[in-house]
């Protein structure tokens, strides 16, 4: 009897051995199938196929947006990318890309003088500050032209290819066409609006890929802060919204952009831990002047749960 129990005792203590065995399997198995509905360069659970764009599921104030990997050009949410819209100081993206890409010596030195401030004065746009009479090099006038978005900077840009017989604004549309951007169109340096000034998210997202790919270029737009060679300070309208302090990624640099008719308009570049991104958002209600910022912060909270503190 007693030899009869301990064999029973035993097929049980088998018993319970297979079936442990059998659970860790399962589970196992389980985490492995999950892994397959993961989006690993979200880092967030999909539910959709990531070669496909999907909406968000939460309210956000933007009309248009637009996130897509850089390296791989996947677009992973998107809203109404091919929409016409007004891009505002967005367009500087444009003629930054345009200069940068002209050949010249970002070395060479411009003056600034008051005709860089006539426009910018004249339709109350946001001006970097140049100081009349300084003498600025070619990557200064582009920083102060895309950090805190200076209309005086464009002016400067302008001046200079027109004083060797070129028209910017020319140049930026036929750079537009060479990068297929072919439902846009630029009637100026500094996205004040005009009616024939538009593009789409899709052809931003062209733009944004190119610029990526020039270190110049890039280097610009990832800019946060940045000092001239005279000493002037400039810092990145993305810094100033508390952008760059965001806990979920880490914020590598952007674009801002307002006119009453675009409304208010972003491009912020981040990574993840393992790959660069663009999100785009136009069209982000104006009410409060800093809703575009809103929009970035809930959108990217949403995506990176797992990495806000």
């Amino acid at each position: 009897m007693a030899k009869r129990r301990k064999l029973k005792i035993h097929r049980l203590l088998i018993l319970i051995f297979i079936v442990a065995i059998l659970i860790s399997l399962i589970v196992y198995a389980a985490s492995q199938l999950f892994k397959l509905f993961r989006d690993d360069d979200l880092g967030m659970v999909c539910a959709y196929d990531p070669l496909e764009p999907t909406t968000l599921d939460i309210e956000v104030m933007a009309e248009h947006y637009l996130l897509f990997n850089y390296a791989t050009a996947t677009d992973y949410l998107a809203l109404d990318p091919d929409a016409m819209i007004y891009p505002a100081s967005l367009t500087k993206l444009m003629t930054l890309d345009t200069v940068i890409n002209a050949g010249i010596d970002l070395n060479a030195t411009v003056i600034i003088d008051e005709d860089d401030y006539a426009l910018a004065y004249s339709r109350n746009a946001s001006i970097a500050g140049l100081e009349i009479g300084e003498e600025y090099s070619l990557n200064d006038i582009l920083h102060a032209m895309i950090l805190p978005s200076g209309a005086d900077a464009c002016s400067a840009l302008e001046n200079y290819f027109a004083s060797r017989g070129l028209d910017l604004v020319s140049m930026m549309n036929e750079r537009a066409l060479n990068l297929g951007m072919n439902d846009s169109h630029f009637a100026n340096t500094t996205g004040l609006y005009e009616d024939d000034n538009y593009t789409t998210l899709h052809d931003l997202k062209l733009l944004l890929r190119d610029i990526y790919q020039n270190k110049d270029a890039l280097n610009v737009v990832n800019c946060l802060t940045y000092t001239a060679t005279n000493g002037q300070d400039f810092s990145s309208t993305i810094y100033d919204l508390g952008l760059a302090d965001l806990n979920m990624v880490k914020v590598l640099g952007g674009k801002t952009g307002y006119t009453g008719e675009s409304k208010l308009n972003i491009v912020v570049n981040f990574n993840n831990g393992k790959d660069d991104y663009a999100l785009i958002l136009a069209e982000v209600d104006d009410s409060v002047s800093y809703n575009h910022a809103l929009d970035v912060e809930d959108i990217l909270t949403y995506l990176y749960p797992d990495l806000v503190e």
